[in-house]
């Protein structure tokens, strides 16, 4: 559920930028740094789907439940 592609594609020049950087000097410290940002920037989308999914079923079950009571 976790999409760290989709959340790299949406800046992709961001994340060549961090590859190049660590490239030449083999200092890995400002790709940590970027790929940490992807997975909070992963997580916060995640968290807002999974919000997103619970209100949508809890507004179908209600619709469900006064369909089946006839309102």
């Amino acid at each position: 559920m976790l999409s760290l592609s989709k959340t790299i594609e949406r800046n992709k020049a961001a994340y060549y930028v961090a590859l190049k950087e660590v490239q030449r000097p083999l200092e890995i410290t400002a790709w940590i740094n970027y790929f940490a940002g992807v997975i909070l920037d992963a997580q916060r989308d995640t968290r807002w789907m999974c919000r997103f999914t619970l209100k949508k079923n809890i507004f179908l079950i209600g619709i469900r439940i006064s369909l089946t009571n006839g309102n």
